[in-house]
């Protein structure tokens, strides 16, 4: 998303989040994504993450096992990109 300036779940080689763990080795039953993008630090990002029911909803999916949170810092040096993929394994 950093790279090429804009928050989105579809990678550039990629449809999203199920695709990219594949291709990491990741063999998932379930894939699910959080993004952001903005001026804002993990705090931010989770506080609203747990205040929206649709990312709270991926948050708290029941069968997730693993997950990992990530940012990158745009172009234009202010702009944080997040992504938080959660998944539960075959």
């Amino acid at each position: 998303m950093a790279n090429r300036g804009r928050m989105t779940h579809v990678g550039s080689k990629t449809s999203g989040p199920a695709a990219r763990v594949k291709k990491l080795g990741y063999k998932p039953r379930l894939t699910a994504e959080n993004i952001a993008a903005g001026p804002f630090d993990l705090h931010r990002v989770l506080h609203e993450w747990n205040h929206s029911p649709g990312h709270l909803e991926n948050i708290l999916l029941p069968s997730v096992r693993d997950y990992g949170i990530g940012q990158a810092i745009g172009a234009d040096g202010k702009t944080r990109f997040w992504a938080a993929v959660y998944g539960a394994p075959q």
